[in-house]
């Protein structure tokens, strides 16, 4: 899929869609999909990665939500009668953070049925992290939400969990002693990972460069997600 940025996406999206040399869609004849960024950046480049490795030609529309994670889908739903008529699919990502999981999903849920009429909720292949609701305001629509983060003992779950992951393929023991100092915060110890520059557009360069099956190891609930919302 090629990216078409809609306002309000963060300008950092440009950035990396030139650092990383993946063209943007430019005024598409048709628009039906859009991918919500709920948590801004580096979300926004991970999605302009895997969306570019699995399918370079269909063009979704993506922004950044104004609100972020539950906020982010209310947002997305009260505007959609106005401004987003003629979307059929929408992803919406968006961190675990400190909640329980299944707490989580029950906020999602009455999020879905007090801003939409809520016809369906499926899960994905048996995955906790992604759902897909049928949905009606105005229109019928479908919405996956995927939960980031993977299934390890950090004090909270976010796309930074991903990133670390992939980041162990290059330096393990640095990974290793930046989650011992950050007490298992994947999301503080990214941050001290990629102080230097050049490292962190590096660790963006090499996603780009893996295989489908790496990326699925490392971001299981997206790939899911995304080869399920290219078929919709």
């Amino acid at each position: 899929m090629r990216i078409y940025a809609l306002s309000p996406l963060d300008s950092k999206l440009q950035t990396w869609s030139r650092r990383l040399k993946i063209p943007l869609a430019y005024s598409p004849n048709t628009l039906n999909k859009i991918i919500a960024i709920t948590d801004g950046h580096p979300d926004d480049t991970v999605m302009l990665i895997l969306t570019h490795k699995l399918d370079g030609e269909k063009v979704v529309g993506a922004l950044k939500t104004r609100f972020t994670m539950i906020g982010g889908i209310k947002s997305i739903l009260k505007i959609m009668p106005e401004q987003f008529k003629q979307i059929e699919a929408i992803l919406f990502t968006l961190d675990q953070n400190t909640k329980d999981l299944s707490e989580l999903w029950e906020e999602i849920v009455d999020t879905f049925k007090q801003n939409s009429t809520l016809l369906e909720m499926l899960t994905l292949d048996g995955s906790n992290r992604v759902r897909v609701f049928k949905c009606r305001v105005v229109r019928e629509f479908s919405a996956l939400v995927v939960i980031n983060g993977l299934n390890y003992n950090y004090t909270r779950h976010t796309i930074e969990d991903h990133l670390i992951e992939a980041l162990k393929n290059v330096d393990e023991e640095s990974v290793k002693n930046a989650l011992n100092s950050s007490r298992n915060d994947p999301k503080a110890a990214w941050r001290n990972l990629t102080r230097n520059k050049e490292f962190y557009k590096e660790i963006f360069k090499r996603l780009l460069n893996m295989s489908i099956g790496e990326l699925k190891r490392i971001f299981p609930q997206h790939i899911l997600s995304l080869q399920h919302f290219m078929k919709m």
